[in-house]
């Protein structure tokens, strides 16, 4: 039966088609997942020396001046300013301060 041969034939090319479909499609999306992943890193790293900076700043309590200012200025997670969130902030009463102690538990 030469017309079954064929027929075999174009069913397994048409298997082995799709096997290579999906190895393209995985392929794909391995290398998609590890440029998004490389970007998180990259992001990752900025805001991590971010926020060492922002710490440095607040350790110090000095005001910039000059030309790190101005370099300041363009980065927006840099130039936050709490001080008048602090002048407008209301006094509170201290009873409704909580304070948790880790050497007393709740229980005892």
């Amino acid at each position: 039966m030469p017309g079954g041969s064929r027929s075999m034939f174009l069913f397994m090319l048409f298997i082995f088609l799709g096997f290579l479909s999906l190895l393209a499609v995985n392929l794909y999306l391995l290398v998609s997942f590890e440029k998004t992943s490389r970007k998180l890193l990259d992001e990752q790293a900025q805001l991590r020396l971010l926020l060492q900076a922002m710490e440095a700043r607040l350790r110090t309590g000095e005001k910039p001046d000059g030309e790190k200012a101005l370099a300041l200025e363009t980065e927006a997670l840099l130039h936050l300013d709490f001080s008048q969130a602090k002048k407008a902030a209301k006094p509170c009463d201290p009873a409704l301060d909580l304070h948790l102690d880790d050497a007393q538990s709740p229980t005892s």
